[in-house]
């Protein structure tokens, strides 16, 4: 049998980061890059939904569907034998 998440587990899938700007108080690395993120006050970006903590530049390399999204789905989601 095939599984197919539901309809409303695939719009979890599609769910894009919500990145806002982080004021960092310890040494962090970037989770798309892994490099360290240097700097005083608001030197990088985190998700609301999955805590990613990103560089700026980084910023438009990130894949848009969120962990959390796919986390979500598969803990309280649905899924449908074809």
């Amino acid at each position: 049998p095939v599984l197919t998440a539901s309809p409303s587990a695939a719009k979890l899938l599609a769910k894009e980061h919500q990145f806002a700007v982080a004021h960092l108080t310890r040494p962090t690395y970037c989770t798309h890059c892994k490099d360290f993120i240097w700097g005083l006050a608001n030197q990088a970006f985190r998700c609301k939904e999955c805590h990613m903590v990103i560089h700026k530049k980084c910023l438009i390399k990130v894949p848009d569907n969120c962990v959390k999204a796919e986390v979500l789905m598969k803990e309280g989601e649905e899924l449908h034998e074809k």
